[in-house]
């Protein structure tokens, strides 16, 4: 399938001046009505649709909060921001397949829909909090979907686009080491091109889309290399996935471990729990049987000690009568007076 495509730009209040021109480039109003397609702002659409919100707020409502923010903003000497001053990055994603074959082909329908929501989720990993609306547009040769990143207001009130544009980062850090211009602006273009390979592996390459694509070449060696930077770059990304897909394997093994072993624990802690349960009841039980026990045995005891005596009362009782009998025939056998 044919190159990905994506790209940004940086807009303020008012369209900055085109280099060697009196007249300025658009603004991020003007980039918010297209967005919106208000008829003003798209000219170059035949027949306009309304856009599908696909992430975040509306596109006015975006470059509203930037405006806000722009009015607490100062520069570098604690000045009001200049009109032209950048706020917000626009940007569009596409597909390469024109609309009608994917308005014909379901399942080439359901490729860019796929796509897309890929692409909406890197760039809000990406860009974090700071991604605030993206629109999906269906009336143009190509599907496609555009964004609006609101640069924030730093501790010192200053708007820094160093902090979430690549290629301006890459052109601060050169100049931080002390690299001339033409080396910064070597950094800037280097910081871009990694931002288009990070997105081509991470989510290009997994749709099928090739990194360069034809191009017109003038030489026959040029589309050789062309093709071979393609092919190394698909080499490279199917290298990243299987490396994400082992990490990712051996990642699913180790909580798995983890959680047979917590399994394992709470099995002996259950274990333990109820042995203790039953150890508790068996020493219950037995301390019962032997406050029984001893109660029966005290009460044994007594009855033995009353019976005991009984026969001793009754044995005194026996030969005191045999007594009393004895004399009782000695009175009888004796004689009679005269």
């Amino acid at each position: 399938m044919g190159p990905q495509f994506i790209r940004f730009d940086k807009y303020g209040k008012v369209g900055a001046h085109a280099k060697n021109s009196s007249k300025r480039k658009r603004s991020m109003f003007d980039i918010a009505a297209e967005q919106v397609r208000e008829p003003y702002a798209c000219p170059h659409v035949t027949a306009p649709k309304p856009h599908i919100q696909r992430f975040g707020c509306d596109p006015r409502e975006a470059v509203a909060v930037a405006s806000g923010i722009a009015e607490q903003a100062v520069d570098a000497r604690g000045r009001r921001l200049r009109k032209d001053a950048p706020l917000v990055l626009g940007g569009v994603i596409s597909w390469p397949k024109p609309l009608a074959e994917c308005l014909e082909d379901a399942e080439q329908m359901a490729r860019w829909a796929a796509f897309r929501d890929d692409s909406i989720a890197w760039i809000h990993q990406y860009w974090g909090d700071h991604l605030m609306s993206v629109v999906e547009h269906v009336d143009e040769p190509q599907p496609h979907v555009q964004f609006i990143v609101v640069a924030p207001l730093d501790a010192n009130r200053r708007i820094r686009l160093t902090s979430f544009h690549p290629g301006l980062r890459g052109e601060k850090a050169a100049a931080e080491r002390g690299l001339p211009k033409r080396e910064q602006k070597k950094a800037y273009r280097s910081a871009l091109k990694d931002f288009q390979d990070n997105f081509y592996y991470d989510v290009a390459s997994r749709h099928g889309l090739a990194r360069y694509g034809k191009k017109r070449q003038r030489y026959e060696r040029d589309e050789w290399m062309t093709r071979k930077k393609d092919r190394e770059a698909l080499a490279e990304a199917s290298r990243r996935h299987r490396h994400q897909a082992l990490t990712l394997t051996e990642r699913a093994e180790v909580r798995a471990n983890e959680a047979i072993a917590l399994v394992q624990q709470d099995a002996h802690l259950q274990i333990a729990a109820i042995e203790a349960k039953a150890d508790k009841r068996l020493a219950l039980v037995t301390e019962t049987a032997a406050k029984h026990y001893r109660n029966l045995a005290t009460k044994y005891a007594d009855t033995r000690n009353k019976l005991l005596k009984n026969e001793a009362t009754i044995s005194a009782q026996a030969a005191e009568i045999e007594r009393l009998q004895e004399r009782l025939r000695m009175i009888e056998a004796a004689p009679s007076a005269p």
